[in-house]
């Protein structure tokens, strides 16, 4: 070799090196980690409301009159069965209340003859209670809000008997709490 054609060589080799460079990082394909994993978690909203008592024994109540299930509520009607909701959900929620008719006699706003009433109680329930009119089959009324998740609300119940009935035998009527998501 003579000394014109080694830088031409040298410079043949770089370009070629550079090329083959070039090559290599344009059409090549590199590999990395294809697949990658997260952990994910979920819980389940559920919206569910249990209360303590089975049945409410009100006893007998004169034509017209009220009975309650406070501490107020004495007489011939129940012992104190104030009625605990728990909220056995996973999220805040708010409860509500309605009655339904008995065997014989209409759930209305205000008693009358073969009507009767379903009020409950929303404060002060032992000392000085303020009744309202609760909810009348579908149409629930609600009685306590953002109830946390194993939080717990109280419902004292009173029931009005109607002003005039043909019916002497126990009535027997079904109340009904519901759950819903607090918003």
């Amino acid at each position: 070799m003579n000394k014109k054609t080694c830088p031409i060589l040298v410079t043949l080799g770089l370009f070629l090196l550079v090329a083959l460079s070039f090559l290599v990082s344009k059409y090549a394909v590199v590999y990395a980690d294809l697949t990658d994993t997260v952990q994910a978690y979920i819980t389940a909203e559920v919206i569910s409301v249990a209360i303590d008592e089975d049945t409410i024994p009100f006893g007998v109540v004169g034509t017209g009159s009220t009975q309650n299930t406070t501490s107020l509520g004495l007489g011939d009607g129940p012992p104190e069965y104030t009625i605990t909701a728990t909220n056995n959900g996973s999220v805040a929620e708010d409860f509500d209340i309605a009655g339904d008719d008995s065997t014989n006699w209409t759930l209305a706003a205000d008693a009358a003859s073969e009507v009767f009433t379903l009020d409950h109680c929303v404060t002060t329930c032992d000392t000085s209670p303020l009744w309202v009119q609760s909810g009348i089959g579908a149409s629930f009324v609600e009685f306590a809000n953002n109830i946390a998740a194993l939080g717990t609300s109280d419902v004292d119940l009173q029931v009005g008997t109607p002003t005039f009935t043909t019916h002497v035998t126990e009535e027997s009527f079904t109340v009904t709490i519901q759950a819903s998501k607090h918003l």
